[in-house]
């Protein structure tokens, strides 16, 4: 590697992903190949501790997640930042997000399946903390019915405020969406419950 790994995670059975502190690259284990730079990290990532690093099933979007020092007003609530990264289209989109994940969805009327993003973010504004989950479609197919943004509130209990999600996980099986946070805390939303039409 011409630079130091600073993460790797198998991102499927024969593809490891790694990650430097400039760029993101793919290796495959099958044949005798070099690893093959992605893209390069956004400035949202700089001096940020990476913690995962995913691709959906057609490994056309691209996802890496880091975590920086909180403001100084509330340096425990530590801030999360997202990397998406569009194989396609070669373009990136900067996130605020502690965790995330790719579900895929069949919309009415249209026979190709969505990709969708699920992020959960934890922030404060002027001494407001929220924490949201939000689901949007990926690459929206052009005349075909797709599918419509939703968000939906976390809950925190008042003795886990700084608290925040650092894994997400989704079941396509039983439309649940799985959030693990720092201190312990186990989220287990329905789709259905933010998502009238799953």
């Amino acid at each position: 590697m011409p630079e130091q790994v600073v993460f790797w995670k198998w991102i499927t059975p024969k593809l490891l992903g790694l990650v430097t502190q400039a760029s993101v690259y793919h290796w495959s284990i099958e044949g005798h190949s070099e690893p093959i730079k992605m893209f390069d990290r956004t400035a949202n990532l700089a001096n940020n501790q990476i913690i995962n690093y995913r691709c959906d099933p057609a490994e056309k979007w691209l996802l890496l997640i880091g975590i920086a020092p909180g403001a100084p007003e509330r340096p425990h609530l530590v801030k999360g930042n997202t990397q998406l990264f569009s194989v396609d289209q070669q373009r990136s989109q900067a996130l605020e997000a502690h965790a995330a994940s790719f579900a895929t969805f069949k919309v009415a009327g249209n026979e190709n399946p969505s990709t969708l993003i699920c992020f959960v973010s934890k922030s404060s504004y002027a001494g407001q903390i929220t924490s949201k989950l939000h689901i949007i479609e990926l690459g929206g197919q052009p005349g075909r019915p797709g599918f419509s943004k939703k968000r939906a509130d976390l809950f925190f209990p008042p003795d886990f405020q700084d608290d925040f999600p650092v894994a997400m996980q989704i079941s396509q099986k039983y439309g649940l969406v799985y959030v693990i946070t720092k201190l312990g805390l186990f989220v287990c939303i329905r789709l259905r419950n933010c998502c009238s039409s799953l």
